[in-house]
């Protein structure tokens, strides 16, 4: 099956470690689906940040995270009835588009982030990631 593209915009946060990790851009990372609420994904070694932030243990629907406890970064999608988390995770970004596509998609995806320097917006690029919701 060829790729499907879906394309998702955001914003990266203008913090130290929003800037190392757009250093990396375009940042490919297989994520699953975790607990109706993320997808998260092992980020490789040789693209994981060294300015390390203390985080926190919570999120709000569209946030972009980095968890240095596991190397993994996430987008969630679904304020669950348990928002408490058990690893302090640190925002770099937000989703700014609709978030109802998490609902149709696979349980694992790829996704690339990519800044587009002209538009001052971080980009997320769904592959392979629609077989159910099609397009």
């Amino acid at each position: 099956m060829p790729y499907t593209y879906r394309k998702l915009n955001g914003v990266c946060y203008n913090t130290a470690l929003g800037k190392q990790i757009m250093k990396k851009f375009p940042l490919k990372v297989t994520m699953d689906e975790f607990g109706g609420r993320e997808y998260y994904g092992d980020v490789a070694k040789k693209d994981r940040p060294t300015k390390k932030s203390k985080g926190k243990l919570g999120f709000v629907n569209g946030d972009i995270t980095y968890c240095f406890e596991n190397d993994t970064m996430a987008i969630f999608y679904n304020q669950s009835d348990q928002p408490d988390l058990s690893m302090r995770l640190s925002s770099i970004g937000r989703v700014t588009s609709g978030l109802s596509v998490f609902d149709k998609l696979d349980d694992s995806v790829e996704i690339v982030f990519d800044y587009k320097k002209e538009e001052g917006k971080c980009k997320a690029f769904l592959r392979n990631a629609f077989r159910r919701y099609g397009r």
